[in-house]
């Protein structure tokens, strides 16, 4: 904080701040697959994704947050400069938000997109050995849009 106050904040600090949360994040997504030494998971495919996504996520949380903390150093009403205290109060609200708030999207939205893709590699792999067709199939529950509904159980080549 003090650094992007300072506006001494360069592309290392950023490098390493995205780098040890993926570190801490993708130690938990290796735990929770049992992995002890590479990729020996009974799903590589939508390990290796899920890794990816991780990755991506750190990467634009870490822009997203640099670009709210330095939206935070100007007083809009007063026009003017905040003080290091009243930045780094405001500063600790939002790193709680990132941090915190948007850890239960990541790890839902990761896990998606990880067996999501995996399946679409290797329906993507299959297509001209196996079949060309695939069926469209919601959550079926109450948050389906209704556009997805009306596709909801169709075949398409």
């Amino acid at each position: 904080m003090e650094g992007l106050y300072k506006e001494d904040e360069n592309l290392s600090d950023r490098a390493n701040i995205i780098a040890s949360e993926f570190n801490h994040l993708t130690s938990g997504l290796k735990e929770g697959y049992g992995i002890l030494i590479g990729y020996n998971t009974p799903d590589t495919l939508a390990y290796q994704l899920m890794e990816y996504n991780l990755f991506e996520f750190c990467e634009s949380k870490t822009e997203a947050r640099l670009a709210a903390m330095t939206d935070l150093l100007i007083d809009k009403e007063k026009l003017e400069i905040r003080s290091f205290s009243d930045f780094k109060d405001r500063a600790s609200k939002i790193n709680k938000e990132f941090n915190e708030d948007w850890l239960l999207t990541e790890y839902n939205l990761s896990i998606a997109v990880g067996q999501s893709s995996a399946a679409y590699q290797r329906f993507m792999a299959e297509k001209d050995t196996v079949t060309s067709y695939v069926q469209y199939q919601t959550i079926g529950d109450s948050k389906v849009r209704e556009q997805h509904k009306i596709l909801n159980g169709r075949i398409f080549n």
